[in-house]
């Protein structure tokens, strides 16, 4: 099954989705070893298969990948897990072609969704989304506030450490 389909059917399952974060985060850089920027990270290109009690995770749909010495990809990605400086070109009509730095900013938002059992930053208000998109605000930002858990499901947001709110920042 895809990662969202995971995330979305089953409770937060911490130790299993930590495992997750580590495959994906040693195929990404394992990737950008070889200067190369899969260019579209988000939850329905992550294959998820069970090897007994664990899963194992695989990034696919490589077709918008970034690779050193090769023409630059033209889709900057799923809008959902753009970087902010990404979304500032799509808006623009500018071309912003993904890369090893905007990548990690999209992985980032993959990781968030594991590790808290919700979307980085999710609202069914589209101007307020690309408003915080360009802000890179999340909906769990301890810098916000507190954060009603059962509004947006998942953990509250002081489970979120100041090292790891650094990292998402």
């Amino acid at each position: 099954i895809d990662l969202e389909r995971w995330l979305g059917q089953q409770d937060l399952n911490i130790p299993g989705n930590i495992l997750i974060c580590s495959q994906l985060a040693k195929n990404l850089a394992d990737a950008h070893r070889l200067d190369v920027a899969h260019g579209d990270v988000h939850p329905r290109n992550v294959k998820i298969r069970r090897d007994g009690d664990l899963p194992v995770a695989v990034l696919i749909d490589w077709d918008n990948a970034a690779i050193s010495g090769l023409p630059a990809p033209r889709s900057p990605g799923a809008k959902r897990f753009l970087a902010p400086e990404s979304m500032a070109a799509l808006l623009d009509s500018r071309e912003f072609p993904p890369d090893m730095y905007t990548e990690r900013c999209s992985a980032a938002k993959v990781f968030h969704w594991l590790l808290f059992g919700r979307e980085f930053y999710h609202t069914n208000d589209e101007d307020l989304f690309v408003q915080q998109s360009l802000r890179g605000a999340w909906n769990s930002d301890p810098a916000s506030g507190s954060v009603d858990a059962t509004v947006l499901g998942g953990l509250p947001n002081t489970w979120i450490s100041t090292r790891l709110a650094e990292s998402f920042r």
